[in-house]
């Protein structure tokens, strides 16, 4: 996805990461809670930073 961007977009318009989530959340009138966003990433960044310091266990 990132390489197909890099191929149609300017540089700095480029994603540095994409994160894929099950539903976006929205208020009552539709609108993005971008706060809830923000709150997703930040968890799974921590999911993420606890695996890769996981032991491996070979």
């Amino acid at each position: 996805m990132i390489g197909h961007c890099r191929s149609r977009l300017t540089s700095y318009k480029v994603p540095n990461a994409i994160h894929v989530v099950s539903e976006i959340p929205r208020t009552g009138s539709g609108k993005v809670q971008r706060f809830k966003l923000r709150q997703i990433l930040e968890r799974e960044s921590t999911m993420q930073s606890c695996w890769n310091e996981w032991p491996d266990r070979a």
